[in-house]
């Protein structure tokens, strides 16, 4: 199985790592390409059919390759799915990562900064992969290893952050406001995405402002107690 994992307590840094070494590389400039390509399709056809249209026929046709060739980095299904799990939540760790493995930077700034590139991502239209993801994790339990490590991760990074903001916090409160992050930004995917209600397509901008202003109310209001 491929799959990426967050850095232990003894790495040198708490940032999501990238992917391990069983992970498909290329060794040439033309083989990352494709490599490349097949995971942009892969995406792609997720995006507008389903994980049920998602096959190595209909990916290599789209790529204009042969199956024999996609099947050298991908010899399965599922190491293709996993990969392209693996690929997006790299790149938004990674990203989250080079915001808050700061340790002089100012605590709200990075948690403002980091949900700020978060809601941005949300806004960019990937909304069609992450509900199928989310449906392909119900369906597949041993797929959501990866997804629940992710979790994991960004809610034990932000509660460090929340307890540099918030040194009067005990951890028991700062885990607690941690997890009203997570609940934050992902009910953003319904209130911010390119598929949400009518009612909210002409008010994007104004409801991520607003969602930044419930960042700093969560973290910066209220005592010790859990809010």
């Amino acid at each position: 199985m491929i799959r990426l994992v967050a850095r232990d307590q003894k790495s040198e840094k708490e940032g999501w790592r990238t992917p391990d070494p069983r992970l498909p590389s290329a060794r040439s400039p033309k083989g990352e390409r494709t490599l490349g390509a097949i995971l942009d399709a892969a995406v792609e056809i997720v995006t507008s059919k389903g994980f049920s249209a998602l096959s190595q026929e209909a990916v290599a046709k789209q790529v204009g390759i042969s199956q024999s060739t996609l099947r050298h980095y991908f010899p399965t299904k599922d190491e293709l799915v996993a990969a392209c799990f693996g690929r997006s939540l790299a790149q938004m760790g990674e990203a989250i990562s080079a915001i808050l493995d700061d340790p002089h930077a100012d605590p709200m700034a990075q948690l403002e900064e980091s949900i700020a590139l978060h809601l941005g991502f949300i806004m960019q239209g990937a909304d069609g992969y992450f509900f199928e993801s989310l449906a392909y994790w119900a369906r597949h339990p041993e797929q959501r290893a990866l997804r629940d490590e992710w979790y994991r991760w960004l809610h034990r990074s932000y509660a460090a952050i929340i307890q540099r903001a918030r040194p009067d916090c005990s951890p028991a409160a700062c885990s607690a406001r941690s997890y009203q992050l997570l609940t934050l930004t992902l009910g953003a995917w319904i209130t911010l995405s390119a598929s949400r209600p009518p009612l909210l397509r002409k008010q994007a901008a104004g409801l991520k402002q607003t969602l930044l202003d419930a960042v700093r109310a969560i973290v910066l209001e209220g005592g010790d107690a859990t809010p």
